[in-house]
């Protein structure tokens, strides 16, 4: 979540909920690409979607199949079947979110979810651009040991994880019961894991200068990787129509991808050892295509495909 930018009090009060705008601050503390946050008086936050239900029911090449129903989109569901798959893996290691559907101030539903404040509290930075100085305080260890291990559970039994390299998506709380502990709060962007199948080798063939006998992700030389580079960069349209379509989430971000890369520098630098399970055969693969696509995403200025 990034601080929050300059919006009226009046946009702000019309995504609120109807005849509850008085009871949170008139500027949210936090925004995203997908939701702002208000802080309650009670200790909570409500999170505030910038979409309504009836522009989530719009999502064609991105909604999950489940049908919308009771004014609720499919999108929405599978949402919330995704968070609660994931509560049961992570459970403390989270802040959970209780949904809720009502109108909002311009009379559009809206799915709000109400959370738990965890202040004071500083982001866990990203262990990609982080040297670690000096050690964690033993507690915060612990605590994101604990959350590394029931992600990469997850990770491995149900082929989800959560976005774990958003800006303040991990908090480590300051207060006094709880100092030091680590917590993931934002839960709202749920992506699917993809092995081998993330991107159509038969199709890159067809506009992209690669290997003609290549057949695996795995297999892609050097000059390939350059070529696919060029592809992203040139030809854009045609290189997203070869993407499996939930590698991208719907603003063009390779979620999974970077988050698992998280995952696997934190447990570098925590020094957890290696294990012999499906998870790691997942690193050669995501650590080759994470580097095409955000180089190209780069290029792209703002992550979004054409």
């Amino acid at each position: 979540m990034n601080n929050s930018e300059n919006m009226s009090s009046h946009a702000h009060h019309s995504l609120l909920p109807k005849g509850q705008e008085n009871q949170f601050e008139e500027q949210p503390f936090a925004r995203g690409t997908r939701m702002v946050v208000f802080r309650n008086g009670d200790g909570t936050a409500l999170r505030v979607p910038l979409r309504t239900e009836e522009q989530l029911k719009q999502l064609s090449s991105h909604s999950p199949s489940t049908p919308a129903s009771n004014g609720i989109s499919g999108y929405t569901k599978q949402e919330i079947k995704k968070h609660d798959v994931m509560f049961t893996f992570l459970g403390n290691s989270m802040m959970p979110v209780t949904p809720m559907s009502l109108v909002d101030g311009d009379d559009h539903v809206r799915t709000y979810a109400v959370q738990k404040l965890i202040e004071p509290s500083d982001h866990l930075p990203d262990p990609r651009h982080f040297h670690l100085i000096q050690p964690l305080p033993e507690e915060t260890r612990r605590s994101l040991i604990k959350l590394i291990k029931r992600v990469r559970r997850m990770v491995n039994e149900m082929g989800l994880i959560p976005d774990l390299a958003g800006c303040g998506n991990i908090l480590i709380s300051h207060g006094k019961r709880h100092k030091g502990r680590v917590y993931l709060v934002d839960v709202n962007n749920i992506q699917p894991v993809l092995s081998q199948n993330w991107i159509d080798i038969e199709k890159l063939k067809q506009i992209a200068a690669i290997d003609p006998t290549v057949e695996r992700i795995e297999d892609l030389t050097q000059r390939d990787l350059r070529e696919i580079y060029h592809v992203m960069v040139v030809l854009r349209q045609k290189f997203y129509a070869v993407l499996h379509p939930q590698f991208l989430d719907e603003y063009g971000y390779p979620v999974a991808d970077v988050s698992l890369s998280v995952l696997q520098e934190w447990e570098r630098l925590l020094g957890l050892p290696d294990r012999d399970d499906p998870y790691r055969d997942l690193i050669p693969r995501f650590s080759l295509r994470e580097w095409v696509v955000r180089r190209v995403l780069e290029d792209l200025q703002g992550g979004s495909p054409p």
